[in-house]
C-alpha cells in the first residue's frame, strides 16, 4: 500500500488538528503544521500571537503542549503500520499512545499518563455509562476479540467500515482513560483503518455535533448500565458512525488523488491496499449519504436523544445526572 508522501503528511496534519479540535484545542492548523512537521520554536509561538494577540498563557501552552503529543505519535503510527501491520492491537500498544499524546501535558496528572484510569468518569451532557475501572481491561479485549472476529469476515468496503465503526464506539463506551480517550481513540481508528488497506481516517471538526451523536447513539441499548459493555454496544445503531467514517474514506481518496508526488511516496509494503475498484460507489452513496446530516440538525437531534435517553434512564434505573 503506498499514498502520495505530500498527501499523507497533509493528511496527518489535518487528522491532528481536527482531532485535538474536537477536544477545544483552538491552535491553527498552520501552527499545528508548523509543530508536526517544521519545527522552530520560536516562529511557532510567533504565529500563535499573531492569531491570539495575548501574552503567554496556561491555555496556550496547554493547546500547544497537544499539538507536540500528536507530533510525537506520528512516529509511533508511521512505525507501526510500517514495521507491525500483522500484529494484533492490544492494551500496551493503546497505553502507548496515550503516552505519548499526553505526557508533555503539564496540568494532567503524571500517575495517569498512559495508564488506565482509577476512578470513575462522567461524560457531561451525554447519557452513557463507562467501564468502571475494574472492568478496562477485560472490556477493551472483549471489543478488541470482537473487531478482530468481524476483521475475519470482512469481504468489501462496507464491511470493514462496520468493524471500524464497532472498535471505535465500543472504545469511547468503555473511556478506559482519565483524558485523552478521544484523542487515542481516533488514533486507532487511523491506524486500524491503514492495516486494512484504507486511507486514514479523519473526522472534520465542522462534523463534530454529528460525531457526538453517532457515539450517543451507539450507547442506545436495552440494558445500557450493564456491566458488560457489549450489552452496552447497540451493534445495530452504528449507521451514523459507519457514515462519518465512509465520508472520510470518500474525501481522502480524492485528495491523495488530488496530491501532487514531488516529495514520492509512503509505501507500506506490508499492508494489502483495498481493491476500491471493486466497489459500486453509488450505492454505497446512496445507503451513507443520507445520515450525514447537517450540524444545525445534528444537534437537535442530538439533544433530543439525550433527553430521552436520560428521563428513561431515571424513569427505569433511578439514574441520577450530575449535570
Amino acid at each position: 500500500m503506498k499514498f502520495k508522501k505530500s498527501y499523507f503528511e497533509n493528511s496527518y496534519c489535518k487528522n491532528a488538528y481536527n482531532s485535538a479540535q474536537i477536544e477545544g484545542n483552538k491552535l491553527s492548523a498552520v501552527v499545528f503544521e508548523k509543530i508536526i512537521f517544521h519545527f522552530d520554536e520560536k516562529e511557532i509561538w510567533s504565529e500563535i500571537y499573531k492569531d491570539y494577540s495575548v501574552d503567554y498563557n496556561p491555555i496556550l501552552a496547554k493547546w500547544y503542549e497537544e499539538a507536540w503529543g500528536f507530533k510525537r505519535s506520528y512516529s509511533l503510527l508511521y512505525k507501526t503500520i510500517q514495521n507491525n501491520s500483522h500484529d494484533r492491537l492490544d492494551k500496551n500498544l493503546i497505553k502507548e499512545f496515550h503516552l505519548i499524546l499526553m505526557e508533555l501535558v503539564s496540568n494532567f496528572e503524571k500517575e495517569n499518563k498512559g495508564n488506565f484510569r482509577k476512578a470513575n468518569v462522567h461524560i457531561s451532557n451525554t447519557c452513557v455509562k463507562n467501564s468502571f475501572p475494574e472492568y478496562i481491561e477485560k472490556d477493551l479485549e472483549t471489543v478488541i476479540d470482537i473487531f478482530y472476529e468481524m476483521r475475519k469476515k470482512v469481504k468489501d468496503l462496507e464491511s470493514k467500515i462496520q468493524a471500524l465503526a464497532f472498535l471505535h464506539c465500543g472504545f469511547e463506551i468503555i473511556h478506559p482513560f482519565a483524558d485523552g480517550n478521544g484523542r487515542v481513540g481516533r488514533m486507532i481508528l487511523t491506524l486500524e483503518a491503514l492495516k486494512m488497506g484504507l486511507p486514514p481516517i479523519s473526522i472534520d471538526f465542522k462534523n463534530r455535533i454529528l460525531y457526538y451523536l453517532a457515539l450517543q447513539k451507539s450507547s442506545g441499548t436495552s440494558n445500557p448500565i450493564s456491566n458488560s459493555v457489549i450489552e452496552r454496544i447497540n451493534i445495530d445503531n452504528l449507521i451514523t458512525m459507519q457514515s462519518l467514517l465512509y465520508k472520510s474514506i470518500r474525501k481522502e481518496l480524492k485528495l491523495n488523488e488530488d496530491s501532487d508526488d514531488e516529495k514520492g511516496y509512503m509505501e507500506f509494503k506490508k499492508v494489502e491496499p483495498h481493491d476500491f475498484k471493486k466497489e459500486n460507489w453509488e450505492i454505497l452513496d446512496k445507503k451513507y449519504n443520507q445520515y450525514i446530516l447537517d450540524e444545525s440538525i445534528a444537534i437537535l437531534d442530538f439533544k433530543k436523544v439525550v433527553k430521552k435517553m436520560r428521563e428513561e434512564w431515571t424513569k427505569k434505573y433511578g439514574y441520577t445526572f450530575k449535570d
